[in-house]
């Protein structure tokens, strides 16, 4: 009953011959220029953000790179696209020639590609020599043409958070001491030292009972503290005088062991004095990996505190700009004029309209704008006047265009572009992921406005 659906190939299915890729790569090419894809490598001003990368000192020295500077940018944009690891999207280009026509680059059957791992190098790369401001100003002067209300301005902030465990002061100081009783190991056993002693053994112990304990109380958690301060204080003092018998060949392993222990210290000295004096120290550490990490107090009912990026945004017809980005927590709202300010370098046009929530409306703000013939959306102070149903109808209007329009646009860049948790190795790789999560998302609403402009010219 079954084998009528029994397909029989032909012998010589082997002797079929089909068409290399590279015999019709202009007509490919065409095909992928009407695709989603193709649309949003037309969106992107390629050479002109080529310019924002600072030119390296001997550019003629060693081997010549895979990817051109063009191919390296639109890597970056295709992986917040597709949001997907670095080992997948290099499998994905190795075989899809839409993908390879978004980078620049052409892979026959018989050529080798990169290792996957050269996604992470030019993201390193390009963390470091890439000019953001100059790589906002070319994409805004690129789409100004196809938005529209350009003299309106929302403004937000958000916070975009790393991919970390939650920190506590129990882990951050175990965590410090497995790093350093594994430096001294290595170092015990690469140069044939004797092994300090310590009781690093015992508090192993210690820590299991204790994070097998469902309720910890806060006597058990003081202990804790207290045990890990003293241990950690004498492996940090025993790593430093193994430091000084490393030989000087080995340069790498005796920087990362001084890095390590310049991050311990610090992490010991705000540990501390929060034990003494229950008071949290400036600047706190809450990772030994990521030491450039701060908390973020954002006050949310489900989440009162945020470990990432914090970011100080504009919106202009819907486009996101970053007017301000740190890793230290600020005050949003203290940032209204620098914005405005920034809405003019980008446009050329002076703002009229403002949308911002009510952590915006101080007496500074509120005077500058009207100094500035800038409406917005802060409620009035005093008493209500007379006739102000237009006034008032605006204001909601602009109100609820920054909590639809900007708060979603926050929600879909995280969600749909690789921001709900970023997965980087510090502070200028993470910075370059965030911004190019924010544009590319930037880029895709720009292609519908694109082809609505350009089908709109045709019909004209």
């Amino acid at each position: 009953i079954y084998m009528s659906n029994i397909h029989h190939f032909p012998k010589n299915i082997l002797q079929l011959e089909f068409t290399a890729p590279h015999q019709y790569a202009d007509k490919a090419f065409q095909k992928f220029l009407n695709s989603e894809l193709g649309a949003l490598y037309q969106a992107i001003p390629w050479s002109e953000l080529a310019r924002c990368m600072k030119k390296p000192k001997n550019e003629t020295r060693g081997r010549k790179s895979f990817f051109s500077t063009q191919g390296k940018l639109a890597l970056m944009f295709l992986k917040s696209f597709m949001n997907l690891s670095d080992r997948v999207l290099m499998a994905r280009l190795e075989f899809d020639y839409s993908l390879q026509f978004f980078c620049g680059v052409y892979l026959r059957v018989e050529d080798k590609p990169p290792h996957y791992k050269v996604i992470s190098d030019i993201r390193s790369e390009l963390g470091d020599a890439l000019n953001f401001d100059s790589f906002q100003k070319a994409l805004a002067s690129h789409w100004l043409t196809h938005m529209n209300n350009i003299e309106e301005m929302l403004q937000d902030a958000t916070c975009y958070e790393t991919h970390m465990r939650y920190p506590t002061d129990v882990k951050l100081l175990w965590e410090g001491c497995v790093a350093l009783k594994k430096n001294i190991n290595i170092i015990c056993k690469e140069y044939g030292i004797a092994t300090p002693r310590s009781k690093y053994g015992e508090q192993t112990l210690k820590q299991l009972s204790y994070s097998k304990s469902r309720k910890k109380t806060f006597n058990q958690t003081q202990a804790r503290i207290k045990s890990l301060l003293g241990l950690l204080k004498n492996l940090s003092g025993q790593l430093e005088s193994l430091c000084k018998k490393i030989p000087s060949d080995d340069i790498q392993f005796w920087v990362r062991c001084i890095s390590l222990l310049e991050i311990v210290k610090k992490v010991y000295a705000q540990q501390h004095e929060f034990y003494q004096t229950r008071e949290y120290p400036k600047d706190r550490i809450v990772s030994l990996d990521k030491d450039y990490i701060r908390p973020i107090v954002r006050g949310k009912e489900n989440k009162r505190v945020e470990f990432g990026a914090k970011v100080n945004m504009i919106q202009i017809d819907g486009i996101n700009f970053i007017e301000h980005l740190s890793f230290d927590a600020f005050h949003e709202g203290n940032r209204l004029q620098e914005s405005v300010l920034f809405h003019y370098k980008l446009t050329g046009v002076a703002c009229e309209r403002l949308g911002a929530d009510t952590i915006y409306a101080t007496n500074a703000n509120r005077t500058f704008c009207t100094k500035e013939t800038i409406e917005t959306s802060f409620l009035p102070k005093g008493r209500k006047p007379k006739n102000n149903k237009e006034q008032r109808a605006s204001r909601i209007a602009l109100s609820k265009r920054r909590a639809t329009m900007m708060e979603g646009s926050f929600g879909v860049e995280k969600q749909f572009y690789g921001l709900v948790k970023i997965r980087a190795r510090n502070a200028s790789t993470e910075k370059l992921m965030i911004y190019f999560g924010i544009h590319t998302a930037n880029a895709v609403r720009m292609t519908s406005k694109m082809q609505t402009s350009s089908s709109f010219s045709q019909a004209a």
